[in-house]
């Protein structure tokens, strides 16, 4: 008896990459109003993009590339910011931080 083994057109290890090198993509570069960050040492404090906010409540963290909002949005990496920022999926967000 012999085993087939099928592999897939696009590895796993093709689609992984291509998470990581969207991942490296500064969320300062992709935030809406750019004019509206103020850096606070190694982090930079805005008002959420994601909801009505007149008080700043977000925090971009430049070491880890990430964001947390304290307002209830939640927090997560680049991926996450841009799929919530502009409604759209995994695979569409990976597409626009690819270009």
């Amino acid at each position: 008896m012999s085993i087939k083994v099928i592999t897939p057109k696009t590895s796993r290890f093709e689609s992984s990459d291509k998470v990581e090198v969207a991942r490296k993509v500064p969320i300062l570069s992709i935030f809406p109003e750019p004019r509206r960050l103020r850096q606070a040492g190694n982090k930079y404090i805005a008002c959420c993009p994601l909801h009505e906010d007149n008080n700043p409540s977000m925090v971009i963290y430049l070491e880890t590339n990430t964001w947390f909002c304290f307002s209830g949005c939640g927090g997560g990496d680049v991926i996450d910011f841009l799929m919530r920022l502009y409604n759209i999926d995994f695979r569409e967000a990976l597409e626009r931080l690819q270009k």
